[in-house]
């Protein structure tokens, strides 16, 4: 049975996507997150954007963390068919983006990660111009929705295809998507909505909902001609000519925009990107000929919790010899000070010695006595909230010295 720790912290989440339950088969049992153990000194932080579904492990010992969702953000509308009209797509909405800290977590927790949604292909019919709306993820039952895709072209006023509500609005979740921008004629003044935020109880606790932002939307009297309206985003609504704000985190160690909205033709400085960066942000909507929108970019579920001091140590092979120098090694996960002890007492010169995470420090051991002696390494971290450990080096016996002085 596990034995589980009370003082571990953590600290920030975003999420994306459907509904997950707990109890969720996982499509691949095991999840492979990327393991980062040196951004931020203390903690541990995972990053999970491998699309599809898998059971994680908290490792012993831990059962809180903080984590950050993003969902996918919605695909960019396409350009007009024909040069008979000037007329841009919308970006899509960015993807919702949900904080969770100091999160009880049981000892396994289903996640899911999803895809941007695709940005909108043109066609002469004009059907399918519309961006489709994000994948939604979720870490248990915590979920993030998707953005909306940005709204389709059309010749003028009234004529093409409606952009259907269901693609253009964000979804639904614990953080609900942002809705995608409007194009410049048809449907110009209808920007996606934001989807519906609703709490949810996970491992017994209560998480609230975080809403979503509406799309922007085309203004006659501001917009540029020809201009399509950015999306919406995780923190922000956006305007004719303005993307909705993002979530910031630093769980990585950095400040990070998550679930920004997607760009349009109109925006300050705009530039169409068919390659969609970052997690959670809107593709950008089109404004060239016979050209897609961008696919938004996709959901990554980043967790972070307090990391366990270890350490890692070892004495250099061959026999020990009286007053003969061997060298022990040892390497700990984080930085502190390392004293190196001969059956419990300090050998000399080697207390308090600074350590670096990750990186080995040398004890130059000359034994002064015959026998069996205990070799230990104690660490004392720098941080605070970490435990001090002792790493057994091992028992070890110490020969007669051959030869002469």
């Amino acid at each position: 049975m596990k034995v589980r720790a009370s003082r571990c912290a953590v600290a920030c989440a975003l999420l994306l996507a459907t509904l997950i339950p707990q109890t969720a088969v996982a499509v691949n049992p095991n999840c492979s997150p990327a393991s980062d153990t040196s951004s931020v000194p203390g903690y541990a932080v995972l990053t999970f954007n491998t699309i599809g579904t898998c059971n994680w492990t908290a490792p012993d010992g831990i059962s809180t963390l903080d984590a950050l969702l993003v969902v996918g953000g919605g695909g960019g509308g396409a350009g007009i068919y024909t040069v008979d009209a000037n007329a841009g797509g919308g970006g899509g909405g960015g993807g919702g983006a949900y904080l969770a800290s100091s999160v009880s977590i049981p000892t396994s927790v289903t996640i899911q990660i999803g895809g941007g949604g695709a940005g909108g292909g043109y066609a002469s019919s004009r059907n399918g111009n519309y961006g489709a709306q994000g994948s939604s993820s979720a870490f248990g039952t915590i979920t993030a929705a998707g953005g909306g895709g940005g709204g389709c072209e059309s010749t003028g006023l009234g004529q093409g295809v409606s952009c259907p509500t269901s693609s253009t609005s964000g979804g639904n979740g614990t953080a609900a998507g942002s809705g995608g921008g409007a194009s410049n004629y048809y449907n110009a003044y209808n920007p996606g909505s934001a989807g519906t935020a609703s709490s949810a109880t996970f491992n017994g606790n209560i998480f609230s909902s975080q809403i979503g932002y509406v799309g922007g939307y085309y203004s006659a009297a501001s917009s540029i001609g020809g201009a399509g309206a950015p999306g919406g985003g995780a923190r922000g609504a956006a305007t004719y000519n303005t993307k909705g704000a993002a979530l910031t985190s630093n769980i990585t160690g950095s400040n990070v925009d998550y679930g920004k909205g997607g760009g349009a033709y109109g925006v300050s400085g705009w530039t169409f990107t068919s390659s969609t960066p970052g997690y959670g942000t809107g593709g950008d909507g089109q404004i060239t000929t016979n050209a897609n929108g961008a696919t938004g970019a996709q959901v990554v579920v980043i967790i972070k919790y307090r990391s366990f001091s270890s350490m890692t140590a070892s004495i250099a092979g061959g026999n020990l010899n009286y007053r003969t120098v061997k060298t022990i090694t040892a390497t700990p996960n984080t930085g502190g000070k390392l004293t190196f002890k001969a059956n419990n007492k300090v050998i000399p010169n080697c207390k308090n010695l600074a350590a670096v995470a990750n990186t080995a420090k040398t004890c130059s051991f000359k034994p002064s006595n015959r026998g069996y002696v205990n070799l230990t390494v104690t660490l004392v971290p720098t941080d605070g909230g970490l435990s001090t450990i002792t790493t057994q080096v091992g028992t070890f016996f110490v020969y007669s010295r051959s030869g002469s002085r």
